[in-house]
């Protein structure tokens, strides 16, 4: 997943997942002007985003104290776009200001909705959650001959629990051309790592448990980091090892992370020789 589609979805699970957050948040077009040109339509057509109500204010531009000003609707021809204005109650020699409607669009996302973008995501059905969808429970998960619980849990972002190990939703999804996928690799490490944790001495069972969710949370860390540094490679082949972490460590993914530490974890993708035949 690329770093601006990783951005917005690292946006949205934040903002629905803040403890003041109601059940559904409310997302303008200011923002998602700032996503990648197919991230709404992907969003939309998961499920997670839905249309919602027009903005009856909107944040003026026209000087550096961007007051939030009632708007009114403009009247147009035919063959005009529909338009907007507002007028500044500050400074007489400015405004009034105008543009189209377009920006007062807004969607909804509410934590349901996610919730049942996962299950459909998974192939599972939602078992049971809590009255504000702050923890959502859903049937075992089985790949192969494993098989565990999982749940969701919305709190500061949007965490996956599979068995005993916990890892963020966004490391386990990622971003194709036909829209978002769960990454299958990443989500086999977890459930392969969840079954590690049968320590016999239940005093010992919580410190483990955390010691197993750093491992976890590590591993599949790592594996992102790496898919970044091969990206990065295809654009910038001439770059070293080194360089190339650099720039890994101010993406997204690197957030927190030393270009050392990302040089360590990580390689260079090896170049593919082209081969002559005779």
């Amino acid at each position: 997943m690329d770093q601006d589609h990783r951005r917005a979805l690292e946006t949205l699970f934040a903002r629905t997942s803040e403890p003041g957050a109601q059940a559904r948040t409310v997302i303008g077009a200011d923002e998602i002007a700032r996503w990648p040109s197919d991230a709404l339509q992907v969003l939309v057509e998961a499920g997670i985003l839905k249309a919602w109500r027009p903005a009856a204010t909107i944040i003026c531009h026209g000087c550096e104290e961007r007051c939030l000003r009632q708007v009114f609707i403009l009247p147009t021809e035919a063959a005009e776009p529909e338009r907007t204005g507002w007028t500044c109650d500050l400074f007489s020699d400015k405004g009034p200001f105008v543009c189209t409607t377009d920006a007062l669009q807004r969607w909804s996302m509410s934590r349901n909705a996610l919730a049942k973008f996962i299950g459909r995501l998974l192939g599972l059905e939602i078992k049971s959650s809590d009255r504000e969808a702050r923890r959502v429970r859903y049937d075992p998960i089985r790949i192969g001959c494993e098989l565990r619980s999982l749940s969701v849990e919305f709190a500061d972002s949007a965490v996956v629990l599979i068995g005993s190990s916990r890892i963020p939703l966004l490391d386990l999804l990622e971003w194709t051309e036909a829209g978002i996928a769960v990454d299958r690799e990443a989500l086999q490490v977890c459930i392969n790592s969840s079954g590690a944790n049968k320590s016999s001495n239940k005093s010992y069972q919580p410190s483990v448990a955390v010691r197993d969710d750093k491992k976890l949370s590590t591993e599949v860390r790592n594996r992102s980091l790496q898919r970044e540094v091969d990206r990065l490679a295809k654009e910038h082949p001439r770059l070293s090892k080194e360089q190339l972490a650099a720039k890994a460590a101010s993406s997204t993914v690197g957030k927190g992370m030393t270009a050392s530490r990302i040089a360590r974890v990580t390689r260079k993708p090896k170049k593919t020789r082209r081969k002559n035949f005779a």
